[in-house]
């Protein structure tokens, strides 16, 4: 018996060693291979508020609002009540905005002075000085035709349009011609019809020249009257 135990340990003696099972422990700690910061490195700034944006160039014109560079002004409420060394940031946190702007009338006195204007006086000032150096509008050219057998009515509405376009600053031509199928008329007959024409258009237009009348067809060509005419146009073209 004790043959057979030993056999069995020597032929176990001589046989390979089985490999040990490494149980894996869970780490420590986690291994992260990112960056240390999600953020991007260019959105860590240490500017953290942005430059307040440049103010707008003067266009030939005092100084406004934030525009104005001092801290204590000397300062002038709309109905004209004078307060000296008050603070700009005060007034312009406490003004209407919608209404009044704050204007630095005189900056060349210790505190400068500025006032309150109303925004509808700014730019109805603004409105002027452009309409005074805007240039003159295009004299446009407008026709009117009728014939020597035109009604009293027919002839009186179409010599108010005659006058609205004279008005305006445009160049007119009249033309009176035969109707068709009518008996032809007398030369004293156009002659009284063209003076009633001229007598109409005279107060707003003159004639650039006399009437001319061929194979019984007249025209007559109307000119505003100097800035008359220019200055209507003006107003057409505002409204």
């Amino acid at each position: 018996m004790n043959r057979v135990v030993a056999a069995r340990l020597y032929a176990t003696s001589l046989a390979p060693a089985k490999a040990f099972s490494i149980i894996p422990f869970p780490p420590l700690f986690h291994v992260n291979n990112r960056r240390p910061f999600s953020t991007p490195w260019r959105h860590l700034s240490t500017n953290h508020s942005p430059d307040p944006p440049p103010l707008p160039p003067l266009k030939n014109r005092l100084r406004r609002d934030e525009e104005i560079p001092h801290t204590r002004i000397t300062f002038i409420n709309e109905n004209g009540k004078l307060f000296r060394n008050v603070y700009v940031k005060n007034i312009l946190k406490t003004m209407d905005r919608t209404a009044f702007f704050l204007v630095e009338v005189d900056p060349n006195v210790e505190p400068p002075v500025c006032r309150l204007f109303s925004k509808k006086i700014v730019f109805d000032k603004q409105k002027a000085a452009r309409k005074k150096h805007a240039p003159p509008p295009e004299r446009v050219t407008k026709e009117i035709q009728f014939s020597w057998a035109v009604s009293e009515h027919d002839m009186s509405h179409k010599l108010s349009r005659a006058q609205q376009f004279l008005e305006r600053g445009n160049t007119l031509h009249i033309e009176i011609s035969p109707k068709k199928d009518s008996p032809k008329t007398s030369p004293a007959t156009q002659a009284q019809m063209i003076e009633k024409v001229k007598q109409r258009l005279m107060e707003c237009a003159r004639l650039a020249k006399e009437p001319v009348i061929n194979k019984g067809q007249a025209m007559l060509v109307f000119e505003p009257k100097g800035l008359v005419g220019r200055a209507k146009a003006n107003e057409e073209n505002d409204a």
